[in-house]
């Protein structure tokens, strides 16, 4: 039988490159496996394993079949990720998310800027007193400025000032920066306190340590520690702390010095007082100068426990008088004034005790110095009244219409000779914290956040929200 064997290949690794071996053997040059042929059945028989020294070249070709199947995973897997991801992105699951700035960029042509912190500013104010120059009302206000940012994480910052509004020019022509208190957790300022003294004498006394006085003329506060205190040798170790003393007692200073003592102080007439001394002066027991002159005023009586059924009455009085010195003003109201035979008041009262009915006790005549007084208007009734200002030939007065409420206020002009009512207008606000003053052609009425002003028929020309003024006009 013929044979036709056209290629013998390794039955292990089917390579085709062989050795003879001799008697149909072969050995594989390519694994080193040896083979025989068996002709009549054309078919290739595995023998045996290659030898020792060709095993390691096989375990070589097997780890690189192994490494390339594992790469083909590999790849595999990586092809299939990435095309779930294109899938996902399509459908929008891995949208960029906007931002407002970047960090970081490789150019500043390309760099997004952070945008520009906005600040809000807001001014509020608040009427406190009012005073008139060379016929020009001026409004001292207590201001506040807010300063909020766009930053809801920013502490919102806040100024005070005391600031002084022209009504004439709608603008606002002075100011006074007050300091903060650095304790304070929402920038509150320093304990302050503003005195009005006689003649519209303004001053400001900062943290009981700093005292100012307000020129008119350049509508500013200026430093007076230096000048007020200076001729006082008691003074020349420092001030420990200063203090107004009672508005009834005149423009005054209670003062402590760095020596520990205290005084009263009155630097309108550079004089000092201790404490028996200013008690002398103030209760009349120490005369007045020869130079004194004699005051004409008015007051309303207050409401008496003895007397709970009598209405107020507007007084008109008499008193001496000198500028800058200790004094004690009247009070008037009625009561009980109990004496003995020899006139002298005495302590212990029981129903035998004889009394006068006062209006103006005798040991406050004295002491306020006041010669005589009289009821200026004895057929009128007044409920909750007020003294707003008064001239010399005309006097301003408020009061209720109602005896149990402080509403329906009425502001009445009255002339001051012979009480007659000049005019009479209804206060159209709530009726809290008014002042005002006469000027020759018309009445300005000021409340903590308004501004009236009446013409000289006691018509009203306008009124003007003062709370919410642009403090940047000016």
């Amino acid at each position: 039988m013929t044979s036709n064997i056209l290629t013998i290949k390794c039955p292990q690794c089917g390579s085709i490159k062989h050795s003879s071996l001799g008697n149909e053997k072969y050995q594989c040059e390519g694994c080193g496996a040896v083979y025989f042929v068996d002709k009549n059945d054309v078919h290739v028989f595995h023998h045996q394993q290659s030898e020792p020294k060709k095993t390691i070249q096989s375990k070589n070709n097997t780890i690189n079949i192994v490494v390339i199947v594992c790469a083909s995973i590999f790849c595999t897997v990586i092809f299939g990720v990435i095309a779930v991801l294109q899938v996902l992105g399509s459908e929008g699951f891995f949208e960029s998310k906007p931002v407002a700035y970047s960090a970081k960029s490789t150019s500043d042509k390309n760099r997004t800027n952070p945008p520009a912190t906005v600040n809000k500013e807001k001014w509020t104010h608040k009427n406190i007193d009012i005073f008139v120059y060379k016929d020009t009302p001026y409004l001292i206000m207590k201001s506040k400025l807010k300063i909020s940012k766009d930053d809801p994480f920013s502490r919102r910052e806040e100024q005070h000032f005391i600031k002084i509004y022209d009504t004439q020019a709608n603008q606002f022509v002075g100011q006074f920066e007050l300091p903060i208190d650095e304790k304070s957790h929402f920038s509150e300022p320093i304990p302050y306190e503003l005195r009005k003294w006689d003649n519209d004498d303004f001053l400001l006394l900062i943290d009981k340590q700093k005292l100012y006085r307000l020129n008119k003329h350049n509508k500013t506060f200026e430093y007076v520690n230096d000048t007020m205190f200076a001729k006082q040798p008691e003074f020349s170790q420092g001030l420990a702390e200063i203090k107004f003393v009672s508005k009834e007692w005149g423009d005054g200073l209670y003062v402590y010095t760095n020596k520990g003592k205290h005084f009263y102080f009155y630097p309108n007439i550079d004089k000092l007082y201790k404490d028996d001394e200013f008690y002398k002066a103030r209760t009349g027991a120490t005369p007045l100068p020869a130079n004194f002159s004699v005051r004409t005023a008015f007051s309303f009586s207050t409401i008496s426990n003895d007397y709970p059924d009598e209405n107020c009455r507007l007084i008109q009085y008499e008193y001496q008088y000198l500028p800058g010195y200790p004094r004690e003003e009247a009070w008037f109201k009625w009561s009980n004034f109990y004496y003995t035979k020899q006139n002298q008041a005495i302590v212990i009262i029981n129903s035998d005790t004889p009394y006068e009915k006062v209006l103006l006790e005798p040991w406050l005549k004295k002491a306020s110095r006041t010669l005589k007084y009289r009821d200026f208007t004895p057929d009128r009734v007044y409920f909750f009244p007020k003294l707003l200002d008064d001239n010399g030939d005309s006097l301003l007065i408020a009061f209720s219409t109602s005896p149990v409420k402080k509403d329906n206020y009425v502001i009445q002009l009255l002339d001051t000779k012979d009480a007659d009512i000049r005019w009479s207008y209804n206060f159209p606000l709530t009726f809290n914290s008014v002042k005002a003053k006469i000027l020759n052609d018309r009445i300005i009425l000021m409340t903590a956040d308004k501004l009236i002003q009446l013409n000289h028929d006691g018509k009203q020309d306008f009124i003007l929200d003062t709370k919410s003024l642009d403090s940047n006009k000016e």
